[in-house]
């Protein structure tokens, strides 16, 4: 999981700037923390320019999220797990979806989720898990527009069969 993606990468700079401004003494500002999804995010509030073609957010998982497995159809994102060093807790009892199957998380770990894939964040009974994403382009627009598609039980994604026990896609309900 560690080093995903080349240095030269602009969504690696970006993320490897932020997780250096977290760490004491911590250059950040966030914003108020917010729900999205069942997910608690903020963002950058003041102390680094975010580019336009970007969205960087702060996201802790505090409950079981088994079900929210999710893929953006534009969206390139990149997630730092982040710990002590940041200012977070260490993750415990956490777990990422991504490439088919849940794989429990340790801070620093990077993970590289390309447009369409498939992905999730959990954590057990008494779990804790924060991340870094920054994505490009944003998942929430200006516009309103949102490119977050919840994954359906059976549903192929990309040429790939995805079959959660408790997904499903908020464009096929009622």
């Amino acid at each position: 999981m560690k080093g995903a993606l080349p240095l030269h990468n602009p969504l690696t700079a970006l993320s490897s700037a932020i997780v250096t401004a977290l760490r004491p003494p911590r250059a950040l500002t966030l914003t108020p923390w917010f729900d999205y999804h069942g997910f608690r995010k903020a963002r950058v509030a003041a102390g680094l320019k975010i580019p336009e073609w970007a969205q960087v957010e702060f996201v802790v998982v505090a409950r079981d999220l088994s079900d929210e497995l999710h893929y953006h159809r534009e969206a390139h994102a990149l997630t730092t797990v982040l710990g002590n060093a940041e200012g977070f807790p260490d993750p415990r009892k956490a777990s990422a979806y991504v490439g088919g199957t849940w794989r429990p998380v340790a801070a620093g770990n990077v993970l590289d989720i390309p447009p369409g894939t498939p992905h999730g964040f959990t954590i057990a009974p008494d779990g804790y898990l924060a991340f870094l994403s920054v994505q490009s382009p944003p998942i929430e627009r200006p516009d309103g527009a949102d490119d977050y598609h919840r994954v359906a039980p059976g549903r192929m994604v990309h040429g790939r069969w995805h079959t959660p026990d408790q997904a499903w896609d908020h464009e096929d309900c009622p």
